[in-house]
């Protein structure tokens, strides 16, 4: 059974994803605010901010890089502080434009973040599918220089472009892009960079349920 989500002031937990072939692919994105809200009407209005923020910086960063068969863009937000708050949901018309042919969907780009996580550095990843033919090396071993460098740019503004909304926000708000733990009462962690690795995933990049 799927761990609940914990309940933790300020955090946002998001997901966006496209859909492909019938199946959506996605990936998950925590956020944390220097202030609470202090209010669950606050708090959700938030959460409309960086449900929208998801959809059209995806639709501007990596969606781009994806096939042109992926199509979208939708999200959902959580804020954790208030868990009897619905989900805010955005989308944001787009899809794929990086071509027609895919590698298998089972390969992965994977972006790696590096964690502050109890004083030491330690590493998490999202993963990202489809992707265009030409992204994997033909011997299936890395991922191609171009895709490395232009996943690793794109997926930096993607987490900028978020910062930037929120901070344009009516009601302004600052957060950092964090890594979520529910072990016990829930913790969160700085993200202090992320890379899109040379080597490929072998797993279907897809939004988790919470």
């Amino acid at each position: 059974m799927p761990t609940p989500l914990p309940t933790l002031p300020a955090v946002y937990y998001g997901q966006v994803w496209g859909t492909y072939q019938g199946r959506r692919t996605g990936v998950v994105v925590t956020l944390k605010a220097n202030t609470s809200s202090a209010t669950a009407a606050g708090d959700l209005v938030r959460c409309q901010v960086v449900a929208q923020a998801l959809t059209d910086g995806w639709n501007t960063t990596i969606g781009p890089m994806l096939p042109n068969d992926v199509t979208g863009w939708d999200s959902r937000v959580y804020g954790l502080e208030f868990p009897t708050n619905p989900a805010a949901i955005a989308h944001t018309a787009g899809h794929g434009a990086g071509g027609v042919a895919a590698e298998p969907t089972v390969v992965t780009a994977v972006i790696r973040h590096t964690v502050l996580r109890r004083g030491r550095g330690s590493q998490s990843h999202s993963a990202i599918s489809p992707l265009i033919a030409g992204t994997i090396s033909s011997d299936g071993e890395t991922v191609t220089a171009g895709p490395v460098a232009a996943f690793t740019t794109e997926w930096g503004n993607f987490i900028g472009g978020i910062q930037a909304a929120t901070a344009a926000a009516a009601t302004p708000f600052t957060v950092n892009y964090v890594q979520l733990s529910r072990k016990g009462v829930g913790a969160t962690y700085a993200i202090t960079s992320s890379f899109c690795d040379v080597l490929p995933g072998t797993e279907r990049s897809r939004t988790a349920r919470p």
